[in-house]
């Protein structure tokens, strides 16, 4: 190939990748912080609403146990009035039976919530109620069905389906059981609160319209639910797991983020105990909603972004479709377009900034082709072309430092940098034999076009400009045609 000129273009390239390689870097960098920002401020969101559910579950735990409480303090009084032998003395007869019955009445009157307050003995039967028609009627709380069950002074509630209860609607029953001196079942109070009760309280708090609230026992059975699902009342949750802990006799509360069994949601749940009631309130965000605004900044910020990069992406490419172009103006200014070396604007350039800088030692080779012009008479101007391959030949003599350049027609020059005149000589005696014995050029009808050059060679001498080194090159050339040709004079 024949030797091309330096290109300073690359360096520019080399400047400006780096340039866009350090822009990127910093996007790189940017664009991790803001996904690590953003993975925090998810977090962040998702606490925040956590402490709103575990505020608002103990809120209502707070109200709603309220009323738990009023019964249970209530039915704690009436255990204490009327344990089992006075309860069974005062029923002995129906006046003070219907006496009893009426006084229970006004004080579930009194209760919010409570449908029926009765009292019963240790068979279980009731022996005075506020609801008359309930009369002789058996307790079947879970005491009464299993004796062996221990009892513990507090209060006990148990969910009774409908199909179950006496009123045909699910019934909450708070109990307070009247344990013997050796632990066993003497009688008991109990207060029956419609689960319409618990389901109208909970449906006048306002949810969102994928949140949820739940009223459950310590079974997980669902007591009241807002928004309102008939199918979901009374069915079981599963088991707790590791995710929600077992919650003691006072008050207690949790957040876990969970996926709901009856809707497939996933929800941030606060969940709060009732103090001293068996009974667990849970607030349930729906984290697909609580997530919308983050949702919303994560794609203004990923789309911001993605521009961003793209921009910059679409700076780097003009900049080296700008860079190449440039360059490829620059090679058309140098360069000869026939032989593909520099022209002789560009070598007088370089050779000017040696001289201008005395960077001795350096030499300058001028090369004429013998004979050219009957070479062209006789074969053709193509073949013309074709003999001045021989700027190949110079390009492997100049090796990596040396310049190569077609002067204009036949005239070709070889600066060869950091040389002497002995080594340039010796360079030029190695073109003359690579010329004379190469592979001949062939003519348009394939004939063998056999050629030779005159090689006129200088070096470059403390104070030389570049036209005088090149004006003894040149007479040097001259004096090489003049004396026989295919031969290097030194001048």
């Amino acid at each position: 190939m024949p030797h091309l000129p330096p290109q300073p273009a690359q360096s520019r390239f080399r400047a400006i990748t780096g340039a866009f390689g350090l822009l990127f870097a910093m996007l790189a960098a940017a664009g991790a912080g803001l996904t690590l920002d953003l993975i925090r401020s998810r977090d962040a969101v998702i606490a925040e609403r956590a402490a709103l559910a575990d505020q608002r579950s103990q809120f209502l735990a707070q109200w709603f146990g309220t009323t738990i409480v009023s019964v249970d303090t209530v039915l704690k009084g009436l255990n204490d009035m009327l344990p089992p032998e006075e309860l069974t003395r005062r029923t002995t007869g129906p006046q003070e039976t219907a006496r009893l019955n009426s006084w229970l009445r006004a004080k579930a009157d009194s209760l919010p919530g409570v449908s029926t307050l009765s009292l019963y003995g240790p068979d279980c039967v009731f022996r005075a109620m506020s609801d008359p028609t309930m009369a002789a009627y058996r307790n079947h709380l879970p005491p009464c069905a299993d004796r062996r069950l221990p009892l513990e002074d507090r209060v006990y509630l148990h969910y009774v389906p409908a199909g179950q209860a006496l009123s045909g609607e699910p019934l909450l029953l708070v109990a307070r059981h009247h344990p013997g001196a050796d632990g066993t079942l003497t009688g008991g109070s109990v207060a029956s609160i419609p689960l319409s009760y618990a389901q109208d309280w909970i449906s006048t708090i306002p949810v969102g319209p994928n949140d949820v609230l739940t009223l459950t026992d310590d079974d997980m059975t669902i007591l009241a639910r807002a928004p309102f699902i008939a199918g979901a009342i009374g069915r079981q949750l599963p088991p707790r797991t590791d995710k929600l802990q077992q919650f003691g006799t006072g008050r207690a509360s949790q957040t876990v983020l969970a996926t709901s069994r009856i809707d497939g949601r996933e929800r941030i749940f606060g969940v709060s105990k009732i103090e001293n009631v068996p009974l667990l309130i849970f607030v349930g965000f729906d984290l697909n909603d609580a997530l919308a605004d983050w949702r919303k900044r994560c794609w203004q910020l990923g789309t911001a972004f993605a521009l961003l990069l793209a921009l910059a992406a679409v700076a780097f490419r003009a900049h080296r479709i700008a860079l190449r172009q440039r360059e490829a103006l620059r090679q058309l200014a140098i360069t000869d377009p026939l032989t593909g070396v520099f022209n002789r604007r560009s070598l007088l350039a370089t050779g000017t900034a040696l001289t201008d800088r005395q960077a001795l030692p350096f030499s300058l080779l001028l090369v004429d082709i013998d004979h050219f012009k009957s070479i062209n008479d006789r074969w053709g101007h193509p073949t013309g072309d074709r003999v001045q391959a021989l700027a190949a030949d110079m390009a492997a003599e100049a090796g990596d430092t040396g310049s190569v350049a077609r002067m204009g027609g036949e005239e070709f020059a070889l600066l060869l940098p950091a040389t002497d005149i002995t080594h340039a000589m010796t360079v030029a005696d190695r073109l003359c034999q690579r010329v004379r014995h190469r592979n001949p050029v062939l003519s348009e009808d394939g004939q063998p076009v056999p050629f030779t050059i005159s090689i006129g060679v200088t070096a470059a001498r403390p104070g030389d400009s570049f036209d005088s080194l090149n004006s003894r090159a040149d007479a040097a050339l001259y004096t090489a045609k003049e004396t026989g040709r295919d031969r290097v004079t030194c001048g």
